[in-house]
């Protein structure tokens, strides 16, 4: 029980920082403004390789249900799993 609690606790902490200072008060202009600063940062890193993978992948329809289906599962089967201990 006393690991459901912490959950809770700590969720609501998550979303109150995330709307307080996250996406309930950023307009598309400024999400857009973020986005472009962490690719500039990304290519000159030499970090900027999404578009190439996805690229590669876009079109593998059943590879990409596959890995949704994996990791909306496994994310489930996690937590369970760790609420539990």
């Amino acid at each position: 029980m006393f690991t459901v609690v912490l959950v809770v606790v700590f969720l609501k902490a998550y979303n109150l920082v995330r709307n307080q200072f996250g996406s309930q008060k950023c307009t598309p202009q400024f999400a857009l403004g973020h986005a472009q600063l962490v690719i500039r940062i990304e290519r000159f890193l030499g970090l900027f390789w999404e578009q190439e993978i996805q690229g590669m992948v876009i079109n593998w329809t059943s590879w990409i249900r596959f890995w949704n289906i994996f990791y909306g599962s496994a994310h489930m089967a996690v937590t369970v799993f760790v609420l539990g201990f």
